[in-house]
């Protein structure tokens, strides 16, 4: 079978026409060629339309629907996902090519819009003691009998060793332009810039993999003052790290990422900056959080070889940079600085995570999980410090799941299974009619439909009863009917995104396993469980317990830190000595790559179970399914 491209060439000629294309309800026109699918030209032209695999045909989310005009055949892939849909015009753009001139409705619940992003988390107190400092000087004038070079007496006056050249080459007039006195901006011995008030900042930014967060942090005061964050712009090139591998294996495709995240960092600085009144060459330093591959991106260092066996990665420990190296929009003397990682998938987001949590003095044993695109699983003490990763985020995400979609308006986010009538009840961000659902919505749902009995232990769904319905040969429990969404078709949960969430809440559960019997403990030593991460912040923790996405620890105390990674690169920026122990903290934790250990498939198959194939190691959770009061989890 050819690929599309060449099937087109042969079928229509060679690919040199353009198309006008007309999109709707956005009245919004442009032109591409016979080359480029939809998906990609929508997104070359600031067309924001769902894509969570990156156009690789996985998850189903670019639906659109041709109006007018010719378009290739439909691929396999369309026929399996949208199966009668095709018949009523409906396409995925990313298998569509274009054939003549056309006219393009984007459903409202194919059109990304901005979600629930997770700013803020637990901030303890730390010492302000910033790498950045400032101090106000009075200089001495040259003279004919004191013609010390500019840079020696600067140098001499400040007791610093060096001059940053950018800096450098405008030090004389600037000096002489302040009449020999001013705020002097340093860092270690290094004179960076002089100001004429004592207002410098610095910015820390958490990069994750769908959000990207940054904070204006005052470094007179070590306030957070502003805060603004928008998606990850490397989304349009796939949702997950593996997609982003992929597409940096493409021409040129590593410098795309790198430019695009960079562009996405600079927006958020200048937003920063004009809330506050300031002008970008008033910060210093930018202190990043992220996975390692997002680190590596920011870098452009290459990333392929994370995504191969034995998944290594560029680097691990913590860089410095000048930020006109990276074309980064603050002061050109300025820096930029990333957390050290642990590995190719525990980065330094996890550091931050421990940073926010304040856990590596604990005595007792704490658990730490955060749940994003991937997840992060961390175990120890004072003592030992084990982390795992499982690659499980994006189905809880939305991809793999019929009507899944991120947590932004119309996506239901909570739901409740009346345990005897099977009803739901359902809440819809912005509380408008559902276009989909969300993680959190997702995994409220299962876990009400199991103590329901909906689903059994193994999943399977029932075949009869309220709300069980046919759709396209699968069995759906509705949650929403027709009436009830804005694209005037029922939602809920078929069986096979109840085999994806079981896929994915197993992927952790056996992490969690293998971390334990790692370390030699036993579950009730667990004193504490850290929750980090939008995902995490979100779901219901006795929602995740009930499925066996979380373990269920009596005796352990249940702390949200919100966004730790963030809170911990402010942590960073505000503190040398916080920067010092993230150094410590990516030295002592130990990484086991699960994919070599031999039991994880083992403790995997019985986790696959609802919450797993031994119920003895969720008492509560056997309390429930007996008396269907679910009230026994609230501590959670």
């Amino acid at each position: 079978r050819l690929p599309i491209k060449e099937t087109v060439e042969i079928r229509f000629g060679k690919l040199d026409k353009e198309f006008k294309i007309r999109i709707e309800p956005l009245h919004v026109e442009f032109k591409t060629g016979k080359e480029r699918n939809l998906l990609d030209a929508f997104l070359t032209h600031g067309i924001e339309i769902e894509s969570i695999c990156g156009g690789n045909g996985i998850c189903g989310k670019c639906i659109i629907r041709v109006e007018r005009g010719q378009t290739s055949l439909p691929t396999e892939i369309e026929r399996k996902i949208l199966g009668k849909r095709l018949e009523k015009k409906y396409r995925l753009a990313c298998q569509t090519y274009p054939l003549s001139d056309l006219v393009i409705t984007i459903p409202l619940s194919s059109m990304r819009k901005r979600g629930k992003i997770l700013e803020w988390g637990i901030m303890s107190e730390v010492d302000i003691n910033p790498e950045v400092k400032c101090r106000y000087v009075e200089l001495q004038r040259p003279t004919l009998e004191d013609q010390r070079p500019d840079e020696d007496r600067i140098l001499d006056g400040l007791s610093l060793k060096t001059i940053d050249y950018q800096f450098l080459t405008q030090l004389s007039k600037r000096i002489r332009s302040m009449s020999w006195k001013g705020f002097f901006i340093y860092r270690d011995e290094e004179l960076l810039g002089v100001e004429e008030e004592k207002r410098i900042y610095g910015v820390a930014v958490d990069i994750g993999t769908t959000t990207i967060v940054a904070y204006l942090v005052d470094l007179i005061t070590g306030n957070i003052v502003k805060v603004k964050s928008d998606y990850n712009p490397q989304i349009s090139f796939g949702e997950d790290v593996i997609s982003r591998i992929e597409f940096s294996l493409k021409e040129k495709g590593l410098l795309k990422l790198h430019e695009t995240l960079i562009d996405g960092i600079n927006q958020l600085i200048q937003k920063l900056c004009k809330e506050e009144g300031i002008t970008p060459d008033r910060i210093y330093q930018i202190n990043c959080a992220g996975n390692t591959v997002m680190l590596s991106t920011l870098l452009r260092t290459p990333i392929e070889f994370i995504g191969k066996t034995p998944f290594i990665p560029p680097f691990t420990k913590s860089k410095e940079v000048k930020s006109r190296e990276l074309k980064v929009s603050i002061n050109r003397a300025g820096y930029v600085y990333t957390l050290p990682s642990v590995s190719g998938y525990i980065g330094g987001d996890v550091i931050g995570d421990i940073l926010t949590a304040n856990v590596i003095n604990e005595r007792e044993y704490f658990f730490l999980i955060d749940i994003g695109t991937n997840g992060e699983l961390v175990l120890g003490n004072s003592e030992r410090i084990l982390s795992v990763s499982c690659a499980a985020g994006p189905a809880l995400e939305g991809m793999g799941i019929k009507y899944g979609m991120r947590g932004t308006v119309g996506a239901i986010e909570r739901v409740y299974v009346d345990p005897y009538s099977w009803k739901p009840y359902y809440r819809v961000i912005g509380g408008v009619k559902a276009r989909g659902i969300c993680g959190s919505g997702l995994i409220d749902a299962v876990a009400g439909m199991y103590v329901a009995g909906i689903i059994n232990g193994g999943g399977r769904l029932i075949e009869k009863g309220y709300n069980i319905k046919e759709v396209e040969g699968e069995r759906m429990y509705v949650i929403a009917h027709k009436e009830e969404t804005d694209m005037g078709e029922e939602i809920g949960i078929i069986q096979r995104d109840v085999r994806n969430v079981q896929l994915a809440k197993a992927a952790f559960y056996a992490g969690y396993k293998i971390l334990i019997e790692s370390m030699g403990v036993k579950p009730e030593d667990i004193k504490k469980i850290y929750i980090a991460g939008a995902f995490g912040n979100y779901i219901s923790a006795s929602s995740a317990v009930l499925i066996g996405l979380l373990p269920d620890l009596p005796n352990a105390k249940v702390i949200s830190i919100g966004n730790g990674a963030g809170m911990g690169a402010c942590r960073t920026l505000i503190s040398i000595k916080e920067k010092e122990l993230a150094e410590e903290i990516a030295d002592k934790i130990e990484y086991i790559e699960l994919s070599s250990e031999k039991k994880f498939y083992k403790e995997f198959v019985k986790a696959t179970q609802f919450p797993h194939e031994n119920l003895e190691e969720f008492p509560r959770v056997k309390k429930v399914l007996e008396t269907k009061n679910i009230s026994i989890l609230e501590k959670y």
